[in-house]
């Protein structure tokens, strides 16, 4: 009987936790929906920025190419404030930790508490839930790079996932300060506005590094919400498949019991 008490105890426990891990695979199949709509606006618009970035290529250049006498080293590191996203995290944390032997003295911002308490900050965010918050931290990191560059040598680098779809993300790496334009862009953009060079360089420069970190952002946190939706529908399943099968085993015991109750009856009857 005791046997019997514990499974019946365990299914009320596992049926619990599948109904917690049902109710996030919900919500976050809805924010997974909201986010992959604004991953397209925002890709569209770096695109565009990036476009124009390439036609000014060598003026940004010189613009960003002046010498200080400190060297900052830098990583912008987007992770998560929640966890129940599988190895959401871990990718990240394994590329800052290969960032950390090949780069002297880095120092990190962090995007999410997962990610802060496992480096060496100088500033930190919390991740954004809603694409307002998105832009308010994308202009933030915004400010607080070019502020170091306007007073050190900074290279910059940025770790975060990008969503390529909804069972896929690849963990990057890249250096986004100074500006690197490598890769060859055909741009459709003919004519520019005529303005005072230095004053469009600067904004030109803004608009592309902010962008970059908007769309960084919006990717990652379409990235985390894809990975716990994962998470939570293979947790969903298992819970079902235990829940199933020690039912089956409960029965079976009760079964036993019964026909042991039974045969005590029957031979008690036949004695009399």
């Amino acid at each position: 009987m005791s046997k019997l008490k514990q499974i019946t105890a365990r299914i009320k426990s596992i049926t619990e936790i599948r109904n917690i891990t049902d109710t996030v695979r919900m919500i976050a199949s809805i924010e997974l929906e909201r986010f992959k709509n604004q991953i397209l606006l925002s890709k569209e618009f770096f695109n565009n920025a990036k476009k124009i970035a390439y036609r000014l290529e060598e003026k940004i250049l010189q613009a960003n190419h002046k010498q200080h006498k400190k060297n900052t080293n830098l990583a912008i590191v987007i992770g998560s404030d929640k966890g129940l996203c599988g190895g959401f995290n871990i990718k990240t944390l394994h590329n800052l930790k290969q960032l950390n032997k090949s780069v002297e003295n880095l120092r990190c911002i962090s995007v999410g508490s997962k990610i802060y308490s496992k480096t060496q900050n100088i500033g930190s965010f919390l991740s954004p839930n809603d694409p307002e918050q998105v832009l308010q931290v994308a202009t933030s990191l915004t400010n607080t790079i070019l502020d170091l560059v306007s007073e050190n040598n900074v290279t910059c680098y940025l770790l975060y996932n990008d969503f390529k779809n909804f069972s896929t993300s690849v963990a990057q790496v890249q250096t986004i300060f100074p500006f690197t334009f490598e890769e060859r862009i055909k741009s459709d953009i003919k004519k520019l506005p005529q303005l005072d060079d230095n004053v469009f360089i600067d904004r030109i420069s803004n608009i592309y590094l902010q962008s970059l970190l908007h769309y960084s952002l919006i990717s990652s946190k379409t990235s985390e919400v894809a990975a716990r939706m994962i998470a939570m529908d293979s947790a969903y399943k298992n819970s079902k498949d235990m829940i199933k099968e020690m039912t089956l085993n409960s029965n079976k015991i009760r079964q036993k019991q019964v026909t042991l109750e039974l045969i005590e009856i029957i031979s008690g009857a036949m004695h009399t």
